[in-house]
């Protein structure tokens, strides 16, 4: 008899490399709109040009990214030039940051990435390339029932780039944790679809802490931002392109005992 077995995919650090589409739009939302830097507190005028500097520490830092205002708020770090040594220290800036006007910096930050898509939609495209070798296993893999796309990104913006880059994907394949853990989505479409197991891919380690139970194997892609240490710090295999490759093949053709 045949066990089913379910496999999940982060989009944004698992699939995409997002991370300079994302830099764009926290600038534009930091720097474009003096309104709302006056009201955050956020005074200073924008730089004549993007340092190199700041897009390198940005990139450093993206493995700590929980939320799209954290993207924006992170702009103040580099601004102010601080150093941020792990987790629990970004978290804590973060909040002193954002604070009360957290909804208000997330939807300028959403608001910039759509002004991004409408000013210059070809551009907004290619600031989203996929990471190199996922391509070809989704398009191996578009008509495979087992293989999910798990994402707090619109599936409306995931198929876009998806087209873009010449991958066919069926959208009812991507789904939308917008406003749910993704481990709870994942135990109940594991309960609508009959499985008894899942792999779950994905780079923000937050989403991996604390899932239970024995049917969900949780991994961290080694090819996104993670930092080298976390598997060993919490106990949470990384693997490799090749190796989601193998998991699928081995998903697609599991047998019980």
């Amino acid at each position: 008899m045949r066990e089913q077995m379910l496999i999940f995919l982060d989009f944004d650090g698992v699939i995409c490399d997002s991370v300079h589409e994302c830099f764009l739009a926290a600038w534009k939302a930091y720097f474009e709109d003096d309104g709302f830097r006056s009201a955050a507190g956020w005074n200073n005028s924008p730089p004549d040009s993007v340092p190199l500097e700041w897009k390198r520490r940005f990139d450093y830092y993206r493995p700590y990214i929980r939320n799209g205002e954290d993207y924006l708020a992170l702009f103040r770090v580099l601004e102010e030039g601080m150093k941020i040594a792990d987790q629990e220290s970004f978290d804590r800036i973060m909040e002193k940051f954002i604070g009360e006007e957290r909804q208000n910096i997330r939807e300028r930050f959403y608001k910039a990435r759509e002004s991004l898509i409408e000013q210059d939609f070809s551009r907004w495209l290619y600031l989203n390339p996929l990471f190199p070798g996922i391509g070809e296993i989704l398009q191996r893999n578009h008509t495979n029932k087992q293989l999910f796309i798990l994402s707090t990104k619109r599936p409306d913006f995931i198929m876009k780039i998806l087209s873009f880059h010449g991958i066919e994907w069926n959208q009812e394949k991507i789904l939308f944790a917008a406003d749910i853990p993704k481990a709870r989505f994942i135990h109940s479409v594991i309960e609508r679809e009959g499985a008894v197991r899942a792999v779950f891919i994905d780079d923000q380690i937050s989403h991996l802490l604390g899932v239970s139970g024995q049917e969900i194997r949780c991994l961290l892609p080694n090819w996104g931002y993670i930092k080298p240490e976390w598997p060993q710090l919490y106990g949470i295999e990384a693997v490799g392109v090749e190796d989601l490759s193998r998991i699928i093949e081995e998903a697609t053709g599991i047998q019980s005992v």
